[in-house]
């Protein structure tokens, strides 16, 4: 893009971070979150923050994103806060992941998705004690998980299949 001189923009910044963030770039990643407010004097949004969060957890450089995390800015949402309790349950980090479950229940108490991620973490842990109040809390706030589903589109129309449903009687013309 530099040498054809066109100039990126958020969104442009946006695909990038998240295309490092994939791969595993994780310093590759900081570079271009550096060079969007360096060389091209682009305000972050909370997109890219989620991004670099979500990029140092995915590459087990957990303490790197909660430390990013306190130099923000601008006050962390739940998509930041999420990106990083997302990595605390894939790296068995439940110290971290208390923590950070706290700000998300602060922040939206009637998230259930942050319940049930902190369910999990706990469940990885063998803390089955903690996943049982953690659930009873959610009954106490009739806080309930969605069932997983896919879409499909077909012959112009849109079929949602929910996990473990029983196939209907449209479904094989689908």
């Amino acid at each position: 893009m530099k040498e054809e001189g066109v100039r990126p923009n958020s969104l442009t910044f946006t695909a990038v971070l998240s295309a490092c963030r994939h791969a595993g770039l994780v310093d590759e990643g900081r570079k271009h979150f550096e060079s969007m407010i360096n060389d091209y004097s682009i305000v972050p949004r909370i997109e890219q923050f989620a991004s670099m969060v979500d990029l140092h957890g995915r590459a087990g450089r957990l303490t790197e994103a909660y430390r990013f995390i306190e130099m923000m800015p601008v006050q962390a949402d739940a998509s930041v806060w999420g990106a990083l309790l997302g990595s605390c349950r894939t790296y068995d980090n439940f110290e971290l992941a208390e923590l950070v479950a706290e700000k998300l229940f602060k922040l939206d108490p009637q998230d259930v998705t942050s319940y049930v991620m902190m369910s999990h973490v706990y469940a990885n842990a063998g803390r089955s004690e903690d996943v049982s109040k953690l659930r009873n809390l959610m009954r106490e706030r009739e806080l309930k998980k969605l069932p997983g589903h896919s879409v499909v589109e077909a012959n112009c129309r849109l079929h949602r299949f929910l996990v473990d449903s029983k196939p209907r009687h449209s479904w094989p013309t689908v």
